[in-house]
């Protein structure tokens, strides 16, 4: 088994090295967009620094449109009535809403109207197709997201790579994209033994060692390892839908 124990080794050594350099690892991420039409415009996000919260700001345009803008804002920004910025923006006429939070990942997603024009699920999407970004490093350095087709839901994959002329995978890639809903099922049924680490590695220059999906909106935005585990428990106490691949929601009353 020390084909397993040296790819922990590299998971574990990525996460802390990216945790102190940067201090980023679990900084507060936030919806970030400008002069956006809807909640499928705002396809980015950023991480937040110390003392600053996700925000939302609806403003009114000298056209008379309705547009959003958000990111990340510091705390006396927060507290202030308006954004002087925003205000000096010749096309603004004024701000009709603005909103602060940190209480969740993306929780400016929510304020001041921002809203998505569709019922289909929006992931990470770091994939190299199409024009999207390469699968990084470090499963927060993801900053695209995608509406999916209707019958897709969120995926993510960590691969093992061995760079040219090494012996060792002493690198990763986290891929993030959308599947179809009956490729997730099937790989749901099978997330025991799916992509299960090999100690037999041979010559390969990838080894594919978690992939995991969930039809809950921006699941794939946490490191595969930590959502497989959540994944694993909801089906061991029957609480996953299998239709949407998700959590099986109760309402009281």
């Amino acid at each position: 088994m020390a084909w397993f124990h040296n790819i922990t080794a590299i998971i574990l050594a990525a996460f802390a090295s990216h945790a102190v350099n940067g201090n980023q690892f679990w900084n507060l991420r936030c919806r970030s967009c400008h002069n956006a039409n809807s909640l499928e415009d705002c396809n980015n996000y950023i991480q937040c620094g110390p003392g600053q919260q996700c925000y939302t700001d609806e403003l009114i345009m000298s056209s008379l449109k309705v547009a959003y803008q958000a990111g990340c804002r510091s705390d006396r920004q927060c507290g202030a009535s308006d954004d002087p910025s925003v205000m000096k923006r010749q096309q603004v006429l004024s701000i009709s809403c603005s909103r602060c939070c940190n209480d969740e990942d993306f929780c400016n997603q929510r304020l001041c109207g921002l809203k998505k024009e569709t019922t289909a699920l929006m992931c990470l999407s770091c994939d190299g197709k199409d024009g999207r970004p390469f699968p990084p490093q470090y499963a927060d350095d993801c900053a695209y997201l995608r509406i999916c087709d209707t019958n897709e839901v969120c995926f993510a994959k960590t691969t093992a790579i061995k760079p040219i002329g090494e012996d060792t995978f002493s690198q990763l890639r986290h891929y993030t994209s959308c599947i179809p809903t009956r490729v997730c099922s099937e790989l749901l049924r099978n997330i025991n033994s799916s992509y299960v680490v090999d100690s037999h590695v041979g010559k390969r220059a990838e080894e594919d060692i978690c992939a995991i999906c969930s039809g809950r909106e921006l699941f794939n935005h946490y490191a595969c390892t930590s959502m497989k585990t959540y994944m694993i428990n909801l089906i061991r106490h029957n609480k996953l839908n299998w239709t949407t691949m998700d959590e099986i929601r109760t309402t009281n009353g």
